[in-house]
């Protein structure tokens, strides 16, 4: 991708109004962000299939993991809970 085009992926929209406890925290283009009480930013996405969860982190220092789960947690699977 071009660096343009990543920076629209991660950046925060524009004339947004952040309600409640946390205004650090917002969701542009399938991110979610937020800048952490060390100022690092962070950008993360999860999700999950019957069976599995995972999640996505990109923090703006250059560190970024993906992890993935062989179980996922919801109503309906209570043996998990």
């Amino acid at each position: 991708l071009k660096a343009d085009t990543i920076h629209q992926m991660f950046a925060k929209p524009e004339n947004v109004i952040f309600e409640g406890p946390d205004k650090t925290l917002y969701y542009g283009l399938g991110w979610q962000g937020r800048t952490t009480p060390g100022g690092t930013l962070v950008h993360q996405h999860g999700g999950s299939l019957p069976g599995t969860a995972t999640s996505m982190v990109r923090r703006d220092d250059g560190l970024i993991w993906a992890i993935t789960f062989n179980a996922r947690l919801s109503p309906t699977a209570a043996h998990l809970g």
